[in-house]
């Protein structure tokens, strides 16, 4: 399949006016001496999954049905819920799926049997759930019984086997009356459940049946409700409140550092104004050196980073233009939709006149993956197709032996839907007359 290759969006080089001829001079001879360097990217899409094309693995027919949040792990593994038709059994078939080295492979289906239910089988799966895979093992969640009153989390992370699961936690049983959308690491899973005293709290898991973990989110603070877990090594991340204060924190080996204090915390580049919210989906990487999240303040909406245990930085946020636009400024970042991979950072923007699109700090500048506008048309099996309706969640980012990866879930003009790996290449290249490119007046 020929790669398609699309420049990363550019930003317009302002004109520079300098007054002295002797300034210029010395300009040109130190771009004689240091040329500019540049990074330049581009972008490989690749079909994973298509509806009424590929065929569902240890079941009947295709796929009528992608989720909307694929997860990708560090491998470049591909986890995602689908289903179609009928089953010999009579069954309206879904499950969680794999992509793995080419290979499409089933981890569970509604012919699975629940591990340590007597007998029983899944009864649903569900395509707006954010499941996670790492190494190739995936946790998730599935209906228990056919009246949907019981949810349960699921791995076959640490097992022997990948076809192995384990229960991590019955919903709307005796352990949860709740639960958030499981994120794994290693044979690690973290996932946030409210206990039926009422008070949410963080469970670790260590990839036993044995040793379950809650996270203590410091003395006198309660983990915010909603709150969506992530983990990286023994740092996990995550809101916190108590009267007067509310707080995004990392928790790393017991413990507590605070990221950011809502009514205290400056905005990155925003003069004056302080965090007035933070969303329910933050994201931690390289054991709580980097973490990246949505946040507001005053009429200001963005996504912010850290990396390396440094300062805050903004991504982007609502004052600027979305790459690949001319004049398009970003409207909102989708709560779920904030990845992030090696210090790097993708999410999901929207803009004016409905722009819906993914966006990356990979490379020299912010630049366009794919949006339903300008930059609509990508190269697919050697067809350029159309695409609309694009979705992607806080873990479909990830950093790869193959460059960074990207995975979202797309509506194709041609027809039906897409599950879509994009591959970005980065090279550095040398760019002598960069500086000039505009000109001066003496």
């Amino acid at each position: 399949m020929p790669p398609h290759v699309r420049p990363s969006g550019q930003f317009n080089r302002k004109l520079f006016t300098l007054s002295h001829t002797r300034l210029l001079f010395s300009l040109v001879l130190l771009v004689m001496i240091f040329p500019a360097y540049g990074v330049e990217t581009s972008i490989q899409f690749e079909m994973i999954a298509r509806t009424n094309v590929t065929a569902i693995p240890e079941g009947l027919g295709t796929f009528g049905g992608l989720s909307e949040a694929p997860a990708i792990d560090s491998e470049g593994n591909i986890a995602f819920v689908g289903g179609g038709g009928f089953d010999s059994n009579g069954n309206l078939q879904s499950g969680i799926y794999t992509f793995i080295n080419g290979q499409y492979q089933k981890v569970a289906d509604k012919n699975t049997l629940i591990p340590g239910d007597g007998g029983a089988k899944f009864t649903a799966f569900y395509g707006s759930d954010l499941n996670d895979i790492d190494m190739g093992r995936v946790a998730f969640r599935a209906n228990t019984v056919a009246s949907a009153t019981l949810l349960g989390l699921y791995s076959n992370a640490g097992q022997a086997n990948s076809k192995d699961l384990v229960e991590l936690a019955l919903v709307d049983g005796n352990e949860w009356t709740e639960s958030s959308h499981p994120r794994i690491d290693g044979q690690q899973v973290a996932m946030r459940g409210k206990l039926p005293d009422g008070y949410t709290e963080m469970l670790l898991w260590d990839g036993s049946d044995a040793t379950m973990d809650f996270l203590d989110p410091g003395v006198g603070y309660i983990i915010s409700p909603n709150t969506q877990a992530s983990i990286s090594g023994d740092a996990t991340i995550f809101r916190r409140y108590k009267t007067g204060s509310s707080q995004l924190v990392i928790s790393r080996s017991g413990k507590i550092e605070v990221l950011a204090t809502i009514d205290s915390t400056a905005i990155p580049g925003q003069p004056g104004l302080v965090f007035s919210n933070f969303n329910f989906s933050p994201v931690v990487d390289k054991g709580g050196q980097d973490a990246a999240f949505r946040g507001r303040g005053g009429d200001v909406q963005g996504v912010y980073k850290r990396v390396n245990g440094g300062a805050l930085r903004t991504v982007a946020d609502t004052t600027m233009f979305a790459p690949g636009t001319d004049s398009n400024v970003f409207s909102f970042f989708d709560e779920a939709g904030i990845s992030l991979a090696n210090g790097h950072v993708a999410f999901l923007g929207l803009g004016q006149n409905f722009l819906n699109g993914i966006y990356t700090d990979v490379g020299e500048s912010l630049s366009v993956i794919v949006d339903d506008k300008d930059n609509n048309a990508i190269n697919l099996d050697g067809k350029l197709e159309q695409v609309s309706d694009i979705r992607f969640s806080s873990k479909s980012f990830a950093y790869t032996p193959n460059g960074y990866m990207i995975v979202f879930r797309a509506a194709l003009e041609s027809g039906g839907t897409a599950i879509i790996r994009a591959t970005i290449n980065t090279t550095t290249s040398i760019q002598p007359d960069t500086l000039f490119s505009g000109g001066f007046e003496s």
